[in-house]
């Protein structure tokens, strides 16, 4: 099964649930947000229940789809029953050829989060084979908070590429800057922080879906990534009333280089959903 096929099988099957209250998934209230990453497979995130259901009802449809339990969180599994939570869990899902992998996207809820000097932990991510991923915002972005935020990672050479692509979005001044809402996440390995990502709102830059898709094929170019699906998106993606841009995304990998991903929010109708699961 594709990709596609297997992402809109799972839409079929959840999207019927949801209803009409708004998710804190995406800024736009849509429950289901694909990413699309230079050079790899899309991803697909999305609510495994209705918006307001409680964080167990969420993980017993994870359970059911899935298999995963709130053991694949490792220690943070406890987080599955915390109190406070505002959207409790989501699930995501990466395909490799015929291969998917499930990951599942618990919160943090603010009593229970690690207060770290420059950000702050709210998601913690985990799927079968054990890996997992914290999701959280960094405090007063600068450039010297950046610097400490990648040195975790080993990964402070990164740190002249990154401020030069972060100007592509008119950050003019300091004060600019330190005003931006900026997320990060780490993979743990071995209870050490690596492979660093670094997300932004499209929206506290671009009014646009035309514009904040122009960015993105610019910040691709500038890295010197092709990205096809981008340029076949932006034909439809404009006047089409159920997609929006979403999260920018800027991956430091291994050997340095930044690799560019655009989360894209959609909108979709119940009954548009289960007539594309027919095409």
């Amino acid at each position: 099964m594709s990709h596609a096929s297997g992402a809109l099988a799972l839409l079929g099957r959840l999207a019927p649930t949801w209803g009409e209250r708004p998710s804190l998934l995406t800024p736009c209230g849509a429950a289901a947000e694909w990413t699309l990453v230079a050079g790899g497979a899309p991803r697909l995130t999305v609510e495994p229940a209705r918006p307001d259901a409680t964080p167990d009802e969420k993980w017993q449809v994870i359970t059911r789809e899935t298999g995963l339990v709130p053991q694949h969180l490792g220690r943070w599994a406890s987080l599955a029953q915390a109190a406070g939570q505002r959207y409790g869990v989501w699930l995501g899902l990466r395909s490799a050829g015929d291969h998917h992998r499930y990951k599942v996207y618990q919160e943090i809820p603010a009593t229970h989060a690690a207060d770290y000097p420059d950000w702050t932990p709210q998601l913690v991510a985990g799927d079968h084979s054990g890996a997992l991923e914290l999701y959280g915002r960094v405090h007063r972005p600068c450039a010297r908070t950046l610097h400490r935020l990648l040195l975790q990672a080993d990964a402070a050479s990164a740190l002249p590429a990154l401020l030069d692509h972060l100007g592509l979005f008119s950050l003019s001044s300091s004060q600019q800057f330190a005003a931006l809402r900026l997320g990060i996440s780490y993979r743990l390995h071995h209870e050490q922080w690596h492979s660093p990502t670094f997300f932004l709102h499209s929206a506290q830059f671009y009014r646009s879906n035309h514009a904040a898709l122009a960015a993105a094929v610019r910040l691709a170019g500038s890295l010197g990534h092709t990205w096809p699906q981008l340029a076949r998106l932006a034909v439809r993606l404009a006047p089409d009333p159920v997609l929006r841009t979403g999260m920018l995304g800027l991956a430091v990998a291994t050997d340095g280089r930044l690799h560019p991903s655009l989360g894209i929010a959609c909108l979709y109708r119940q009954n548009r959903l289960r007539h594309r699961g027919k095409t």
